[in-house]
């Protein structure tokens, strides 16, 4: 599967403090699009071409459950990002080849519920299976915007 984006991107280097780097590290690292920045209130900022962007902040399970942060990055990111946004919301924080390779749909559930509970729009969320798909799930995700 293809996980560098045919888009160029940022990432927030703020990713590097979080235990979902150990694992997103090395995809970034491998991606000639990408590079690191700072972004105040999303993880990444991709081009979307005639001066959009998109802004995408990054959640998994044990983010959502934490529910006033999760709470406060989602508004922040409605605040702060400008141009189009989503949420790319990991279903599973352990690679799947060490896992079951299952994941469950609560993580899902539960931030629709703190979308509707404390947002004035719903935002996208793009589910990605596993940290190792993040890059090509944005890219569907991009392309699914650019062909409308």
């Amino acid at each position: 599967m293809e996980t560098t984006p045919s888009v160029p991107g940022i990432y927030c280097s703020s990713l590097r403090a979080r235990p979902i780097w150990r694992v997103l590290g090395p995809i970034l690292a491998a991606s000639t699009n990408m590079a690191e920045g700072r972004l105040p209130g999303c993880d990444f900022r991709f081009s979307l071409g005639n001066g959009e962007t998109l802004s995408l902040l990054l959640l998994a399970p044990s983010t959502v459950s934490d529910t006033q942060s999760a709470i406060a990055r989602l508004q922040s990111t409605g605040t702060w990002a400008a141009g189009k946004k989503a949420v790319a919301l990991l279903l599973s924080e352990e690679p799947f080849s060490s896992a079951s390779g299952k994941c469950s749909l609560d993580g899902i559930l539960r931030l629709q519920v703190l979308m509707v509970e404390s947002l004035p729009a719903m935002l996208p969320i793009i589910p990605v299976a596993d940290a190792a798909c993040l890059l090509a799930a944005v890219q569907g995700y991009i392309s699914s915007l650019t062909d409308t």
